[in-house]
């Protein structure tokens, strides 16, 4: 049996430059800029490789209806959450431990979007 990796992820905005300041303020990370099949895209960087992408157009919808995601918060779930709540976001469930597979949260995007953060 292989285990299983996330190959790319899309999460649906209204507004790709607003998306990419919220997620960059909250997470501190960088963008690289596309045109997808269906309209504008921010992809998220680790290093040189894409990892996944805010995604804007008529083939998506944003709000929390959608899959579970969670994003590395990188052992700062607290300053993930204050900055949420500076930016737009709202925070939808605290930090909360998981045992010894470390903390989780999740967030409410100015989308309405539903996102998890994970730290060990």
């Amino acid at each position: 049996m292989s285990g299983v990796n996330v190959n790319w992820f899309e999460i649906p905005v209204r507004d790709v430059e607003k998306a990419a300041a919220f997620y960059g303020k909250v997470l501190n990370c960088s963008f690289k800029e596309l045109e997808g099949p269906a309209g504008p895209m921010q992809a998220f960087l680790n290093g040189d490789d894409m990892v996944g992408c805010l995604a804007q157009g008529d083939h998506v919808k944003p709000g929390g209806q959608g899959i579970s995601i969670y994003l590395n918060a990188s052992g700062d779930i607290d300053g993930c959450l204050s900055r949420a709540e500076a930016n737009g976001g709202k925070v939808a469930m605290p930090k909360t431990s998981i045992g010894e597979y470390g903390e989780i949260a999740q967030i409410v995007d100015p989308d309405g979007n539903a996102v998890g953060l994970h730290t060990m």
